[in-house]
């Protein structure tokens, strides 16, 4: 992604044997010649680099590290409450069921992270529901229902790494 006043710069390169040409500039290879430094050599006159010191004097700008698109999964939302899950209950992880704990269906591994409405949750737990699907821990019914309505029963989770 190189490019001179915001305006994308391309570099027209062909090989054929021992020559290759750049942007009609034609390089007859030797041995000891570095193919892509006359590329780079081409692509930093597009740019307007000055010859200097170093291989043909060309800076060429690190490109930046592109961010990953968050993965995302489409989910059945429900909720589950005490009683007849309680804290302290053991989860399928081996821990106490605590507040802010989730079962996650089968699509998810156990530990998988992940954000839903902006809050961070770990699959800890299981439950019979879909492949697809999570189910939030709350402490009363009255509360679960309140959730529900203002969630519904499907949702986007954002899948995190580690």
């Amino acid at each position: 992604d190189l490019s001179l006043d915001d305006a994308p710069v391309a570099a027209a390169v062909f090989e054929s044997g021992d020559r290759i040409e750049v942007n009609s500039t034609l390089y007859n290879l030797k041995p000891d010649n570095c193919l892509w430094c006359a590329v780079f050599h081409e692509i930093g006159h597009l740019l307007n680099y000055d010859h200097g010191a170093g291989l043909y004097g060309i800076i060429v700008p690190p490109l930046p590290t592109p961010t990953p698109e968050p993965q995302t999964m489409s989910v059945t939302l429900t909720f589950y409450t005490c009683p007849p899950f309680c804290p302290g209950d053991i989860m399928a992880n081996g821990q106490p069921l605590e507040t802010g704990d989730v079962a996650c269906g089968y699509a998810l591994d156990t530990g998988q992270r992940f954000t839903f409405n902006d809050e961070e949750y770990v699959c800890e737990d299981r439950g019979g529901g879909p492949h697809y699907w999570v189910d939030f821990w709350k402490s009363t019914y009255e509360i679960g229902m309140s959730w529900q309505a203002e969630v519904g029963m499907s949702g986007e989770i954002i899948l995190l790494e580690g």
